[in-house]
Protein backbone atom coordinates (compact mmCIF):
# COMPACT_ATOMS: atom_id res chain seq x y z
CA UNK A 1 0.00 0.00 0.00
CA UNK A 2 3.06 2.15 0.38
CA UNK A 3 2.28 5.36 -2.09
CA UNK A 4 -1.15 4.43 -2.14
CA UNK A 5 -4.00 6.21 -0.54
CA UNK A 6 -5.65 3.16 1.92
CA UNK A 7 -9.07 3.23 2.01
CA UNK A 8 -10.34 3.19 5.57
CA UNK A 9 -13.75 2.35 7.42
CA UNK A 10 -14.73 3.58 10.20
CA UNK A 11 -16.85 0.93 12.12
CA UNK A 12 -18.67 2.12 15.61
CA UNK A 13 -21.03 1.17 17.81
CA UNK A 14 -23.73 3.32 19.52
CA UNK A 15 -25.88 2.20 22.35
CA UNK A 16 -27.51 5.56 23.91
CA UNK A 17 -24.15 8.00 22.77
CA UNK A 18 -26.30 11.11 21.66
CA UNK A 19 -24.20 13.09 23.80
CA UNK A 20 -20.71 12.00 22.38
CA UNK A 21 -20.88 10.67 19.08
CA UNK A 22 -21.36 13.73 16.87
CA UNK A 23 -18.19 15.24 18.26
CA UNK A 24 -16.28 11.62 17.39
CA UNK A 25 -17.97 11.70 13.59
CA UNK A 26 -16.90 14.92 13.54
CA UNK A 27 -13.21 14.30 14.46
CA UNK A 28 -13.06 11.40 11.90
CA UNK A 29 -14.25 13.84 8.82
CA UNK A 30 -11.83 16.64 9.61
CA UNK A 31 -9.11 13.69 9.31
CA UNK A 32 -6.01 14.39 7.18
CA UNK A 33 -6.61 11.16 5.63
CA UNK A 34 -10.01 10.61 5.32
CA UNK A 35 -12.02 7.52 5.67
CA UNK A 36 -13.81 6.57 2.76
CA UNK A 37 -16.83 5.06 4.57
CA UNK A 38 -17.72 5.45 8.21
CA UNK A 39 -20.88 2.95 9.50
CA UNK A 40 -22.45 3.32 12.92
CA UNK A 41 -24.54 0.18 14.52
CA UNK A 42 -27.23 1.99 16.58
CA UNK A 43 -27.38 -1.37 18.60
CA UNK A 44 -30.81 -1.13 20.99
CA UNK A 45 -30.39 2.44 21.56
CA UNK A 46 -33.64 4.47 23.13
CA UNK A 47 -32.47 7.85 22.42
CA UNK A 48 -32.58 8.66 19.29
CA UNK A 49 -29.17 9.14 18.50
CA UNK A 50 -29.70 7.37 14.57
CA UNK A 51 -32.10 10.36 13.70
CA UNK A 52 -29.53 12.76 15.16
CA UNK A 53 -26.58 11.24 13.22
CA UNK A 54 -29.15 10.64 9.99
CA UNK A 55 -29.73 14.63 10.08
CA UNK A 56 -26.38 15.93 11.02
CA UNK A 57 -24.36 13.63 9.01
CA UNK A 58 -26.42 12.14 6.05
CA UNK A 59 -24.46 10.34 4.15
CA UNK A 60 -23.11 8.25 6.93
CA UNK A 61 -24.89 4.69 6.88
CA UNK A 62 -26.38 4.21 10.37
CA UNK A 63 -27.88 0.19 10.62
CA UNK A 64 -30.46 0.22 13.77
CA UNK A 65 -31.23 -2.48 15.37
CA UNK A 66 -33.99 -2.79 18.00
CA UNK A 67 -31.68 -4.68 20.86
CA UNK A 68 -28.77 -4.49 22.35
CA UNK A 69 -26.62 -7.12 20.84
CA UNK A 70 -23.13 -6.03 22.16
CA UNK A 71 -20.23 -4.26 20.50
CA UNK A 72 -18.72 -7.60 19.17
CA UNK A 73 -21.41 -8.64 17.10
CA UNK A 74 -22.14 -4.66 16.11
CA UNK A 75 -18.54 -4.55 15.02
CA UNK A 76 -19.34 -7.84 13.02
CA UNK A 77 -22.32 -6.52 11.19
CA UNK A 78 -20.09 -3.57 9.98
CA UNK A 79 -17.76 -5.40 8.57
CA UNK A 80 -20.52 -7.08 6.75
CA UNK A 81 -22.26 -4.59 5.51
CA UNK A 82 -19.05 -2.54 4.35
CA UNK A 83 -18.83 -1.39 0.62
CA UNK A 84 -15.58 -0.04 -0.13
CA UNK A 85 -13.74 -2.65 0.08
CA UNK A 86 -11.04 -0.85 2.43
CA UNK A 87 -7.66 -0.96 3.19
CA UNK A 88 -8.17 -1.27 6.80
CA UNK A 89 -11.33 -0.99 9.42
CA UNK A 90 -10.92 1.57 12.32
CA UNK A 91 -12.95 0.42 15.33
CA UNK A 92 -13.78 3.48 17.65
CA UNK A 93 -15.51 3.72 20.79
CA UNK A 94 -18.35 6.88 20.29
CA UNK A 95 -17.23 8.66 23.56
CA UNK A 96 -13.87 9.26 21.50
CA UNK A 97 -11.83 12.11 19.69
CA UNK A 98 -9.68 12.16 17.35
CA UNK A 99 -6.80 14.25 16.23
CA UNK A 100 -6.66 15.27 12.91
CA UNK A 101 -3.07 13.39 12.33
CA UNK A 102 -4.34 10.35 14.48
CA UNK A 103 -5.07 8.15 11.00
CA UNK A 104 -1.98 9.61 9.52
CA UNK A 105 0.29 8.41 12.57
CA UNK A 106 -1.06 5.18 12.57
CA UNK A 107 -1.07 4.56 9.04
CA UNK A 108 2.54 5.47 8.78
CA UNK A 109 3.52 2.86 11.09
CA UNK A 110 1.21 0.11 9.82
CA UNK A 111 2.53 0.98 6.37
CA UNK A 112 6.17 0.07 7.49
CA UNK A 113 5.48 -3.55 8.94
CA UNK A 114 3.29 -6.07 7.07
CA UNK A 115 3.79 -7.88 10.68
CA UNK A 116 1.80 -5.46 12.17
CA UNK A 117 -1.80 -5.75 12.15
CA UNK A 118 -3.17 -4.04 15.00
CA UNK A 119 -2.46 -0.16 15.84
CA UNK A 120 -3.72 2.22 18.85
CA UNK A 121 -3.07 5.59 19.64
CA UNK A 122 -2.60 7.11 22.81
CA UNK A 123 -5.72 7.70 24.91
CA UNK A 124 -6.16 11.09 26.79
CA UNK A 125 -8.24 12.29 29.28
CA UNK A 126 -10.28 15.12 27.03
CA UNK A 127 -10.72 17.40 30.48
CA UNK A 128 -7.15 16.65 31.86
CA UNK A 129 -4.87 16.41 28.75
CA UNK A 130 -1.94 15.61 31.00
CA UNK A 131 -3.47 12.57 32.15
CA UNK A 132 -3.25 9.82 29.92
CA UNK A 133 -5.55 6.90 30.16
CA UNK A 134 -3.79 4.16 27.89
CA UNK A 135 -0.84 3.59 25.13
CA UNK A 136 -2.04 -0.14 24.68
CA UNK A 137 -2.74 -3.08 27.14
CA UNK A 138 -0.43 -5.22 28.41
CA UNK A 139 -2.39 -8.73 30.33
CA UNK A 140 -0.67 -11.13 32.87
CA UNK A 141 -1.99 -14.53 31.14
CA UNK A 142 -1.58 -16.43 34.86
CA UNK A 143 -3.02 -13.70 36.89
CA UNK A 144 -5.56 -12.20 34.38
CA UNK A 145 -3.95 -8.15 35.34
CA UNK A 146 -4.46 -5.89 33.13
CA UNK A 147 -2.00 -2.53 32.41
CA UNK A 148 -0.97 -0.11 30.38
CA UNK A 149 1.85 -0.55 27.90
CA UNK A 150 5.32 1.55 28.34
CA UNK A 151 6.22 -0.39 25.09
CA UNK A 152 5.21 0.26 21.47
CA UNK A 153 4.08 -3.17 21.06
CA UNK A 154 1.54 -4.41 23.55
CA UNK A 155 -1.03 -7.46 23.80
CA UNK A 156 -3.83 -5.55 22.82
CA UNK A 157 -5.36 -2.41 21.84
CA UNK A 158 -8.78 -0.96 23.99
CA UNK A 159 -11.21 1.57 22.69
CA UNK A 160 -9.58 2.21 19.20
CA UNK A 161 -8.28 -0.44 16.79
CA UNK A 162 -6.93 -0.16 13.04
CA UNK A 163 -7.20 -3.01 11.83
CA UNK A 164 -5.84 -4.04 8.05
CA UNK A 165 -8.06 -5.91 6.19
CA UNK A 166 -6.10 -9.15 5.72
CA UNK A 167 -6.37 -9.62 9.56
CA UNK A 168 -9.92 -9.36 9.26
CA UNK A 169 -9.73 -11.50 6.22
CA UNK A 170 -8.34 -14.38 8.83
CA UNK A 171 -9.43 -13.69 11.75
CA UNK A 172 -12.93 -13.18 10.22
CA UNK A 173 -14.74 -11.31 13.48
CA UNK A 174 -15.39 -10.90 16.64
CA UNK A 175 -15.92 -13.22 19.04
CA UNK A 176 -19.68 -12.31 19.99
CA UNK A 177 -19.57 -14.30 23.29
CA UNK A 178 -17.96 -11.93 25.36
CA UNK A 179 -20.93 -9.10 24.12
CA UNK A 180 -18.51 -6.01 25.97
CA UNK A 181 -15.10 -6.02 27.28
CA UNK A 182 -12.32 -8.46 26.43
CA UNK A 183 -13.91 -8.83 22.68
CA UNK A 184 -10.74 -6.59 21.84
CA UNK A 185 -8.43 -8.57 23.51
CA UNK A 186 -9.48 -11.50 21.99
CA UNK A 187 -9.32 -10.29 18.82
CA UNK A 188 -6.10 -9.43 19.27
CA UNK A 189 -4.63 -12.21 20.60
CA UNK A 190 -6.49 -14.93 17.30
CA UNK A 191 -4.32 -12.56 15.49
CA UNK A 192 -1.28 -12.59 17.32
CA UNK A 193 -1.49 -16.62 16.85
CA UNK A 194 -1.65 -15.50 12.77
CA UNK A 195 1.59 -14.04 13.24
CA UNK A 196 0.58 -10.58 13.23
CA UNK A 197 1.61 -7.92 16.05
CA UNK A 198 -0.53 -4.95 17.87
CA UNK A 199 1.53 -1.69 18.42
CA UNK A 200 0.63 1.59 20.02
CA UNK A 201 1.38 4.73 18.37
CA UNK A 202 2.86 7.27 20.67
CA UNK A 203 2.41 10.40 17.90
CA UNK A 204 -1.11 8.95 17.13
CA UNK A 205 -3.40 11.25 20.13
CA UNK A 206 -7.29 10.47 20.86
CA UNK A 207 -9.01 12.11 23.54
CA UNK A 208 -11.64 9.90 25.67
CA UNK A 209 -14.62 12.09 27.58
CA UNK A 210 -15.06 10.71 30.49
CA UNK A 211 -18.07 12.61 31.93
CA UNK A 212 -20.25 10.59 29.50
CA UNK A 213 -19.60 7.57 30.82
CA UNK A 214 -21.31 8.78 33.97
CA UNK A 215 -24.68 8.61 32.47
CA UNK A 216 -26.65 5.45 32.81
CA UNK A 217 -26.44 3.75 29.22
CA UNK A 218 -28.72 0.64 31.39
CA UNK A 219 -27.09 -1.82 28.52
CA UNK A 220 -28.52 -5.34 28.82
CA UNK A 221 -25.74 -6.30 30.93
CA UNK A 222 -23.88 -3.81 32.94
CA UNK A 223 -20.62 -3.08 32.79
CA UNK A 224 -19.38 -4.83 36.60
CA UNK A 225 -21.14 -8.49 35.36
CA UNK A 226 -19.46 -8.01 31.44
CA UNK A 227 -15.80 -7.46 33.22
CA UNK A 228 -15.87 -10.52 36.24
CA UNK A 229 -17.43 -12.73 33.46
CA UNK A 230 -15.24 -12.16 30.13
CA UNK A 231 -12.01 -12.23 32.18
CA UNK A 232 -12.52 -15.54 33.07
CA UNK A 233 -13.70 -16.26 29.77
CA UNK A 234 -10.67 -14.93 28.42
CA UNK A 235 -8.01 -16.29 31.04
CA UNK A 236 -10.25 -20.02 29.92
CA UNK A 237 -9.51 -19.20 26.24
CA UNK A 238 -5.72 -17.74 26.36
CA UNK A 239 -4.82 -17.68 30.21
CA UNK A 240 -1.44 -20.01 30.98
CA UNK A 241 -3.21 -22.05 33.20
CA UNK A 242 -7.22 -21.88 34.41
CA UNK A 243 -6.76 -23.36 37.61
CA UNK A 244 -4.09 -21.37 38.82
CA UNK A 245 -5.96 -17.76 37.40
CA UNK A 246 -9.12 -19.49 39.42
CA UNK A 247 -6.90 -19.38 42.96
CA UNK A 248 -6.62 -15.39 42.39
CA UNK A 249 -10.04 -14.64 41.67
CA UNK A 250 -11.49 -14.54 45.33
CA UNK A 251 -8.55 -12.04 45.49
CA UNK A 252 -10.20 -9.77 43.12
CA UNK A 253 -14.02 -9.59 44.76
CA UNK A 254 -12.29 -9.10 47.74
CA UNK A 255 -10.97 -6.17 46.11
CA UNK A 256 -13.90 -5.38 44.47
CA UNK A 257 -15.62 -5.79 47.35
CA UNK A 258 -14.18 -3.09 49.35
CA UNK A 259 -14.42 -0.73 46.59
CA UNK A 260 -17.96 -1.52 46.78
CA UNK A 261 -18.17 -0.49 50.37
CA UNK A 262 -15.94 2.11 50.51
CA UNK A 263 -18.27 3.75 47.64
CA UNK A 264 -21.82 2.61 48.67
CA UNK A 265 -21.79 0.68 45.52
CA UNK A 266 -23.17 -2.55 46.29
CA UNK A 267 -25.24 -3.47 42.83
CA UNK A 268 -21.72 -3.34 41.24
CA UNK A 269 -20.56 -5.89 43.89
CA UNK A 270 -23.79 -8.15 43.08
CA UNK A 271 -23.42 -7.40 39.49
CA UNK A 272 -19.40 -8.45 39.58
CA UNK A 273 -20.20 -12.05 41.48
CA UNK A 274 -23.07 -12.81 39.43
CA UNK A 275 -20.27 -12.06 36.60
CA UNK A 276 -17.95 -14.63 38.12
CA UNK A 277 -20.28 -16.87 39.02
CA UNK A 278 -21.47 -16.82 34.67
CA UNK A 279 -18.20 -16.68 33.97
CA UNK A 280 -17.43 -20.00 36.09
CA UNK A 281 -20.26 -21.84 35.00
CA UNK A 282 -19.21 -21.24 31.82
CA UNK A 283 -16.14 -22.23 31.18
CA UNK A 284 -16.21 -25.11 34.32
CA UNK A 285 -19.29 -26.75 33.20
CA UNK A 286 -19.01 -26.82 29.21
CA UNK A 287 -15.65 -27.21 28.51
CA UNK A 288 -14.71 -29.27 31.75
CA UNK A 289 -17.62 -30.85 33.95
CA UNK A 290 -20.42 -31.88 31.44
CA UNK A 291 -18.15 -33.72 29.56
CA UNK A 292 -18.00 -36.27 32.16
CA UNK A 293 -21.72 -36.04 33.69
CA UNK A 294 -23.75 -38.58 32.58
CA UNK A 295 -26.98 -38.17 29.78
CA UNK A 296 -25.43 -34.83 29.46
CA UNK A 297 -25.65 -33.67 26.06
CA UNK A 298 -21.50 -33.68 25.90
CA UNK A 299 -21.38 -37.22 27.30
CA UNK A 300 -23.92 -38.80 25.21
CA UNK A 301 -22.15 -37.40 21.93
CA UNK A 302 -18.82 -38.49 23.44
CA UNK A 303 -19.77 -41.77 24.02
CA UNK A 304 -21.94 -42.48 20.74
CA UNK A 305 -18.70 -41.31 18.29
CA UNK A 306 -16.81 -44.16 20.01
CA UNK A 307 -13.71 -45.04 22.20
CA UNK A 308 -12.04 -46.95 18.81
CA UNK A 309 -13.01 -43.70 16.67
CA UNK A 310 -9.46 -41.97 15.33
CA UNK A 311 -10.31 -40.22 12.46
CA UNK A 312 -13.91 -37.86 11.99
CA UNK A 313 -15.51 -35.82 9.60
CA UNK A 314 -17.77 -32.82 11.23
CA UNK A 315 -20.15 -31.75 8.67
CA UNK A 316 -21.32 -28.09 8.97
CA UNK A 317 -18.71 -27.80 12.14
CA UNK A 318 -19.58 -24.00 12.76
CA UNK A 319 -17.46 -22.54 14.55
CA UNK A 320 -16.10 -25.51 16.47
CA UNK A 321 -17.00 -24.55 19.97
CA UNK A 322 -18.36 -27.99 20.37
CA UNK A 323 -15.92 -30.05 18.57
CA UNK A 324 -13.26 -28.10 20.78
CA UNK A 325 -15.01 -29.51 24.38
CA UNK A 326 -15.72 -33.47 22.56
CA UNK A 327 -12.00 -33.17 20.71
CA UNK A 328 -10.00 -31.39 23.75
CA UNK A 329 -7.50 -34.38 24.62
CA UNK A 330 -7.26 -34.12 20.56
CA UNK A 331 -7.48 -38.03 20.53
CA UNK A 332 -8.98 -37.57 17.17
CA UNK A 333 -7.85 -36.62 13.64
CA UNK A 334 -10.99 -34.09 12.67
CA UNK A 335 -11.49 -32.88 9.16
CA UNK A 336 -14.31 -30.05 9.80
CA UNK A 337 -16.74 -28.75 6.43
CA UNK A 338 -18.86 -25.92 6.26
CA UNK A 339 -19.93 -23.19 4.02
CA UNK A 340 -19.94 -20.02 6.35
CA UNK A 341 -16.74 -18.97 6.23
CA UNK A 342 -16.49 -16.83 9.28
CA UNK A 343 -17.44 -19.84 11.24
CA UNK A 344 -15.19 -22.10 9.44
CA UNK A 345 -12.16 -19.48 10.46
CA UNK A 346 -13.22 -19.49 14.02
CA UNK A 347 -12.96 -23.44 13.99
CA UNK A 348 -9.92 -23.72 12.51
CA UNK A 349 -8.67 -21.20 15.84
CA UNK A 350 -9.89 -23.80 17.80
CA UNK A 351 -6.77 -26.09 17.27
CA UNK A 352 -9.05 -29.19 17.51
CA UNK A 353 -9.10 -29.89 13.87
CA UNK A 354 -6.54 -31.25 11.27
CA UNK A 355 -8.12 -29.70 8.81
CA UNK A 356 -11.29 -27.25 8.19
CA UNK A 357 -12.98 -27.06 4.10
CA UNK A 358 -15.36 -24.15 2.79
CA UNK A 359 -18.48 -25.88 0.76
CA UNK A 360 -21.34 -26.85 0.84
CA UNK A 361 -22.65 -30.25 3.06
CA UNK A 362 -24.94 -30.94 0.19
CA UNK A 363 -21.87 -31.79 -1.70
CA UNK A 364 -20.04 -33.71 1.36
CA UNK A 365 -18.98 -36.47 -1.15
CA UNK A 366 -17.27 -34.50 -3.60
CA UNK A 367 -15.71 -32.43 -1.20
CA UNK A 368 -13.91 -35.08 0.26
CA UNK A 369 -12.99 -37.13 -2.21
CA UNK A 370 -12.34 -40.81 -1.59
CA UNK A 371 -11.73 -40.03 2.06
CA UNK A 372 -13.62 -42.39 4.51
CA UNK A 373 -14.05 -41.71 8.33
CA UNK A 374 -14.41 -43.96 11.63
CA UNK A 375 -17.37 -41.44 12.71
CA UNK A 376 -18.93 -39.02 10.43
CA UNK A 377 -20.83 -36.46 13.00
CA UNK A 378 -23.44 -33.87 12.11
CA UNK A 379 -24.21 -31.57 14.89
CA UNK A 380 -27.62 -29.46 14.58
CA UNK A 381 -27.24 -29.19 10.64
CA UNK A 382 -29.90 -31.33 8.75
CA UNK A 383 -32.76 -28.80 10.64
CA UNK A 384 -31.27 -26.00 8.33
CA UNK A 385 -31.81 -28.10 5.24
CA UNK A 386 -34.85 -28.39 3.11
CA UNK A 387 -36.22 -31.83 4.35
CA UNK A 388 -35.27 -34.11 1.01
CA UNK A 389 -31.65 -32.27 1.21
CA UNK A 390 -31.55 -33.22 4.48
CA UNK A 391 -32.18 -36.83 3.42
CA UNK A 392 -29.79 -37.01 0.68
CA UNK A 393 -27.31 -36.11 3.72
CA UNK A 394 -28.20 -38.66 5.96
CA UNK A 395 -27.69 -41.13 3.01
CA UNK A 396 -23.98 -39.54 1.82
CA UNK A 397 -22.48 -39.37 5.30
CA UNK A 398 -23.71 -43.45 5.45
CA UNK A 399 -21.58 -43.47 2.33
CA UNK A 400 -18.54 -41.95 3.73
CA UNK A 401 -18.12 -43.23 7.75
CA UNK A 402 -18.17 -46.29 9.89
CA UNK A 403 -20.50 -44.68 12.15
CA UNK A 404 -22.98 -41.78 11.53
CA UNK A 405 -23.92 -39.68 14.58
CA UNK A 406 -26.50 -37.26 14.34
CA UNK A 407 -27.90 -34.14 16.28
CA UNK A 408 -30.95 -32.59 15.53
CA UNK A 409 -34.09 -30.94 17.45
CA UNK A 410 -36.93 -32.97 17.89
CA UNK A 411 -39.93 -31.40 15.76
CA UNK A 412 -39.70 -27.73 13.96
CA UNK A 413 -37.76 -25.17 15.94
CA UNK A 414 -38.23 -21.57 14.83
CA UNK A 415 -35.58 -19.23 15.40
CA UNK A 416 -35.91 -15.08 15.15
CA UNK A 417 -34.03 -13.39 12.43
CA UNK A 418 -31.92 -11.72 12.20
CA UNK A 419 -28.90 -13.96 13.76
CA UNK A 420 -27.04 -11.10 14.97
CA UNK A 421 -25.68 -13.06 18.20
CA UNK A 422 -24.53 -15.96 15.92
CA UNK A 423 -22.74 -13.84 13.46
CA UNK A 424 -25.39 -12.61 11.17
CA UNK A 425 -25.54 -16.33 9.69
CA UNK A 426 -28.14 -16.55 7.00
CA UNK A 427 -27.69 -20.41 7.12
CA UNK A 428 -28.97 -20.25 10.53
CA UNK A 429 -32.94 -20.68 9.61
CA UNK A 430 -34.39 -23.68 10.32
CA UNK A 431 -36.32 -25.42 7.25
CA UNK A 432 -37.19 -28.92 8.21
CA UNK A 433 -38.43 -30.88 10.87
CA UNK A 434 -37.58 -34.25 12.32
CA UNK A 435 -38.93 -36.99 14.35
CA UNK A 436 -37.79 -40.69 15.67
CA UNK A 437 -39.83 -42.37 13.09
CA UNK A 438 -37.79 -40.46 10.25
CA UNK A 439 -34.66 -42.09 11.94
CA UNK A 440 -35.58 -45.50 12.95
CA UNK A 441 -36.75 -46.73 9.43
CA UNK A 442 -33.24 -45.82 8.24
CA UNK A 443 -31.70 -48.18 11.11
CA UNK A 444 -30.38 -45.32 13.25
CA UNK A 445 -30.30 -46.17 17.20
CA UNK A 446 -32.39 -43.04 18.89
CA UNK A 447 -31.57 -41.10 21.96
CA UNK A 448 -33.08 -37.99 23.32
CA UNK A 449 -31.49 -35.23 25.32
CA UNK A 450 -33.79 -32.45 27.15
CA UNK A 451 -36.86 -32.66 28.38
CA UNK A 452 -39.46 -31.14 26.39
CA UNK A 453 -41.31 -29.71 29.34
CA UNK A 454 -38.28 -28.02 30.67
CA UNK A 455 -36.41 -27.03 27.38
CA UNK A 456 -37.52 -25.07 25.03
CA UNK A 457 -39.00 -21.48 23.72
CA UNK A 458 -41.80 -21.83 26.10
CA UNK A 459 -39.78 -22.37 29.02
CA UNK A 460 -40.74 -20.02 31.61
CA UNK A 461 -37.13 -18.12 31.47
CA UNK A 462 -37.46 -17.65 27.48
CA UNK A 463 -36.64 -14.21 26.27
CA UNK A 464 -40.22 -13.30 25.41
CA UNK A 465 -41.48 -13.80 28.95
CA UNK A 466 -38.18 -11.74 30.45
CA UNK A 467 -37.39 -9.55 27.68
CA UNK A 468 -38.99 -6.41 28.81
CA UNK A 469 -38.56 -6.82 32.78
CA UNK A 470 -34.41 -6.64 33.16
CA UNK A 471 -34.86 -5.78 37.00
CA UNK A 472 -36.06 -9.34 37.54
CA UNK A 473 -33.16 -10.87 36.23
CA UNK A 474 -31.97 -12.01 39.60
CA UNK A 475 -35.34 -14.16 39.91
CA UNK A 476 -34.78 -15.25 35.84
CA UNK A 477 -30.96 -16.78 37.27
CA UNK A 478 -33.07 -18.76 40.25
CA UNK A 479 -35.98 -19.90 37.98
CA UNK A 480 -33.50 -20.64 35.34
CA UNK A 481 -30.71 -22.86 37.97
CA UNK A 482 -33.49 -25.01 39.23
CA UNK A 483 -35.30 -25.33 35.83
CA UNK A 484 -31.20 -26.86 34.62
CA UNK A 485 -30.92 -28.84 38.16
CA UNK A 486 -34.21 -30.63 37.42
CA UNK A 487 -34.04 -31.07 34.00
CA UNK A 488 -30.44 -33.05 34.83
CA UNK A 489 -32.05 -34.50 37.65
CA UNK A 490 -34.48 -36.37 35.22
CA UNK A 491 -31.87 -36.38 32.25
CA UNK A 492 -32.22 -40.57 32.24
CA UNK A 493 -35.78 -40.09 31.08
CA UNK A 494 -35.53 -38.41 27.58
CA UNK A 495 -32.59 -40.94 26.88
CA UNK A 496 -34.38 -43.62 27.03
CA UNK A 497 -37.50 -42.38 26.14
CA UNK A 498 -37.00 -39.79 22.90
CA UNK A 499 -40.41 -39.37 23.00
CA UNK A 500 -40.54 -36.81 26.15
CA UNK A 501 -37.16 -35.02 24.68
CA UNK A 502 -36.53 -31.74 22.97
CA UNK A 503 -33.36 -32.86 21.04
CA UNK A 504 -32.23 -36.00 19.50
CA UNK A 505 -29.05 -37.79 19.00
CA UNK A 506 -29.26 -40.52 16.41
CA UNK A 507 -26.65 -43.47 15.85
CA UNK A 508 -26.21 -46.08 12.95
CA UNK A 509 -23.02 -48.38 11.94
CA UNK A 510 -22.75 -48.89 8.56
CA UNK A 511 -20.38 -51.57 8.71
Amino acid sequence: MIGQYPKICVVISCHNNSGTILRCIRSLKEQIQKPKEIIIIDSGSHDNVDILIKKSSPGIKVIKISTDIGRASAFNIGINASKSNPDYFLFIEPNLIAEKSMIKMLLQLGEKDPKIGILTPQIINLKRRNQVFSRGCLINLWTGKVTSSKKEEVDYASLVMLVKKEVVNKIASFNDKYFFLYDDADFCFRAKRKGYKTFFVKDANCYIDFTSSKIKERRSLSISYLSARNKIIFMSDHGKNFYIFLLIVPFYIIGISVDAILNNNLKSLKDYINGCIAGLISELSSKRVLIHLPFSLYSIIKNSIGVNTRTVLDVGCGDGRFMSVLNADRKWSVLGVDIYKTELIRAEETGVYGEVVLGDVRKIVKIIGNRKFDTVFCSEVIEHLKKNDGIKLLTDMEKVGKRVVVVTPRGMLTKEEPYFNEGNNQYQIHKSSWEIEDFKKRGYTVKGVGVSFLIGESRCTGRKVWGKYRYLIPVKLVLSSLENLLAFLVAVLPYHFPEFSTGLVVIKLTE
